[in-house]
């Protein structure tokens, strides 16, 4: 066996060798990718199952306060903001009316 036959076979080993590491890293590659959409189908599955139901439930309340928040506006802050108003001018008009006016402080 002379130097050439010597090159000869360390090309072929080594042309081997490449077919070989690129088929695992072919084999690697798709099994890599296999994993990740079976990752995306359950992540997805799992937002589909757990969080929807809450964002549903939660959109639920959101609407419950703020019907609640308008009916306490309406039933409950609007009259003392009216009563307020009113004795307030009621007591501008008396003071008006008497010339008695409370001295009030400057801040």
């Amino acid at each position: 066996m002379d130097l050439q036959d010597v090159r000869d076979v360390i090309l072929i080993i080594y042309g081997i060798t490449a077919i070989l590491m690129f088929l695992a890293i072919l084999i690697v590659t798709v099994v890599a990718g296999y994993l990740v959409i079976r990752l995306l189908r359950l992540a997805n599955q799992t937002v589909q199952s757990n969080v929807v139901p809450i964002l549903d439930t939660s959109r639920d309340t959101l609407v419950n306060v703020r019907g609640t928040a308008r009916f306490i506006t309406e039933n409950a802050v609007q009259p003392v903001i009216r009563i307020a108003g009113l004795y307030a001018g009621v007591r501008e008009g008396l003071a008006v009316f008497t010339g008695f006016r409370r001295l009030r402080r400057r801040s």
